[in-house]
């Protein structure tokens, strides 16, 4: 809606369903739309500002090393701190597009900062995740900037994650909140309208988180799963009790978007859909990338599909090569599951077709 034609429709629309009794301030909505347009990025925008961000904070690093500051973990710690606050008071005071790479990058160096400077004293895991998750949590109650929000979210989520990691990396710990992640990921995509008329600083943070907690997802999906770089095993069914809970949790609503009411519809949809799921049990990041596009298709995240998809090929593929199970067990299963989600795909389409 970046046209006014079409807010002006939408008005019209609210006009209509709600009657006299609604009463709306036309020109502060428009003055609200004129100022999120201005300041609008697309995806391509986005994704520049976090490389750009990335390159500076390696920059950075580099001319720590170089100039052998790094030496001094209180000095890192202070500049850390210095750099982190100035970058949400910029982007509080001057709520400009153009500032976004500027404002990231230094909150990025400041996080990295407070890091090194924490490690100078060798303290544990435990409260340097800690001190991180802190950091985050009071950046998204100062600033509702996309871009800042998502970056702190994600500092979030890593920070989090390895919380859990570090009390016992073979305990099951790390799943638990994997589990948890995609639970809330479940509830924040699905009570959008709620969330967004809590407040208005919630309705902003809304996207960034979404995409954060996204991301997050498919992220440490991987990292959880078998194969090369970075990737630790962890023998837990806790990501596929979650993500296919959710799914269930979510079928009722997909249903009742394709309109199919008939309950021999509706039991074949859940035998199916149970069927199918049942081999995500021995890959765990099938399931989490599943629930993540049917999550996506309902809120009609386009970002989210895509990113969904794309997470569902590579565990496909990385299931298909996991050693811990012979060929012919994979070959079966994953036919059986392809079988069934040809079965919800001609059911959905005869249904589509018959409107």
């Amino acid at each position: 809606m970046k046209k006014q034609p079409e807010i002006n429709d939408v008005m019209e629309l609210f006009r209509a369903r709600e009657g006299a009794s609604l009463t709306l301030d036309e020109p502060a909505i428009l003055r609200e739309y004129e100022h999120a347009n201005a300041n609008r990025s697309g995806i391509a925008i986005k994704v520049l500002t976090v490389i750009g961000g990335f390159l500076v904070t390696c920059a950075f690093l580099g001319f720590l090393f170089i100039a052998g500051i790094y030496h001094s973990g209180l000095g890192m710690m202070v500049s850390g701190c210095i750099f982190v606050v100035g970058a949400l008071i910029v982007k509080k005071v001057f709520d400009l597009l153009i500032l976004d790479t500027f404002a990231v990058s230094f909150y990025i160096c400041g996080c990295l900062l407070i890091f090194l400077g924490l490690m100078e004293y060798n303290l544990p895991q435990t409260p340097v995740c800690c001190v991180f998750i802190i950091i985050s949590l009071l950046s998204l109650l100062f600033i509702q900037n996309y871009m800042m929000a998502f970056v702190a979210t994600c500092i979030f989520h890593a920070a989090a994650f390895a919380l859990f990691q570090g009390s016992s990396p073979y305990s099951g710990y790390p799943h638990i909140y994997i589990a948890l992640l995609i639970w809330f990921f479940t509830f924040w995509v699905l009570e959008e309208a709620g969330l967004t008329r809590w407040s208005n600083k919630l309705s902003k943070l809304y996207n960034p988180i979404r995409m954060a907690s996204l991301l997050a997802i498919l992220i440490i999906c991987y990292l959880t799963g078998t194969g090369w770089f970075l990737r630790t095993y962890y023998n837990s069914w806790f990501i596929p009790l979650a993500a296919v809970s959710s799914i269930l949790f979510l079928l009722p609503r997909i249903l009742a978007v394709l309109e199919i009411q008939q309950p021999g519809g509706k039991i074949f949809a859940y035998a199916a859909t149970i069927l199918a799921l049942v081999p995500t049990f021995w890959g765990p990041s099938i399931a989490a990338s599943l629930l993540v596009i049917l999550l996506c298709f309902y809120a009609n995240f386009k970002t989210g599909i895509v990113a969904g998809i794309i997470a569902l090929i590579w565990f496909a593929c990385d299931y298909y090569y996991n050693l811990q199970l012979t060929l012919l067990t994979k070959s079966l299963l994953m036919m059986a599951t392809g079988f069934f989600f040809l079965l919800l795909y001609f059911l959905t389409h005869k249904k589509l077709n018959s409107k």
